[in-house]
């Protein structure tokens, strides 16, 4: 048996102000829908709905009349997660090319500045005027006591 798309399926529906009015005049007088189906806002694809499913939906949204102004099908609300995602990424994608531009500038100007400081100042040779100086350790001088002074 294979799978069937279930998208397939689903028709297309767009309901008037006419047809939106009796269905909301129909749920409220019997609890019912003229169509087991419901459409989409934004695909505009009939989705089922009856029953405990469709009561549970309208206590939900806050009635009959917000479920049909507001409701948004599963496809549409994961094509929407989807699409924000794609947008995330390539905007954390840009940012991070962002961040490694500024990182290189900053690398080649130390570079360069680095580079322009070692060919300007040339190092100083000892002459015969400048006689080379030897570091020299320094000894480190402790304080006495008082008892060692009075000794």
């Amino acid at each position: 048996m294979t799978k069937t798309n279930k998208t397939a399926e689903r028709p297309d529906m767009t309901l008037t102000a006419e047809e939106k009015a009796a269905w909301i005049k129909m749920y409220n007088e019997e609890r019912k829908l003229p169509s087991t189906r419901v459409p989409c806002t934004v695909t505009g694809k009939g989705i089922v709905m009856f029953a405990d499913n469709l009561h549970a939906r309208v206590i939900k949204f806050g009635g009959i009349e917000n479920l049909l102004d507001t409701f948004v099908c599963r496809e549409a609300k994961q094509a929407g997660a989807n699409s924000i995602k794609e947008q995330l990424a390539t905007i954390k994608a840009e940012r991070k090319a962002t961040r490694l531009a500024q990182r290189n500038a900053k690398l080649e100007a130390l570079a360069a500045k680095k580079a322009a400081k070692t060919t300007a100042t040339p190092a100083a040779e000892p002459t015969e005027t400048q006689p080379v100086l030897k570091k020299t350790k320094s000894k480190k001088k402790t304080a006495k006591t008082e008892a060692e002074v009075k000794a």
